[in-house]
């Protein structure tokens, strides 16, 4: 599952107007390494970005699998979650 909020009590228009929630498997280059320490996660620890839900002016967003739509992941295992400003 994944939960995304946005804004807090003292700005209620700090919303993501136009975005997506997007994950990632890991990389398949053998650079990468299998584990990170914490704070040494890169970009380049993971794979293509595949696109998991659209994010419109909404405090808060949630997903999970089987019990929301699409009903599963894009990729098969996730390591990286990113979410994407599109305007």
């Amino acid at each position: 599952a994944v939960f995304v909020e946005f804004g807090s009590d003292r700005h209620l228009q700090d919303l993501l107007i136009d975005g997506s929630l997007q994950v990632a498997a890991g990389s398949t280059s053998p650079a990468a390494p299998f584990s990170v320490t914490r704070g040494q996660a890169r970009l380049e620890h993971c794979g293509e970005f595949k696109h998991l839900l659209d994010v419109r002016k909404e405090k808060m967003v949630y997903w999970e699998e089987g019990a929301s739509s699409p009903k599963n992941l894009p990729v098969p295992a996730v390591r990286c979650i990113r979410v994407a400003v599109l305007k």
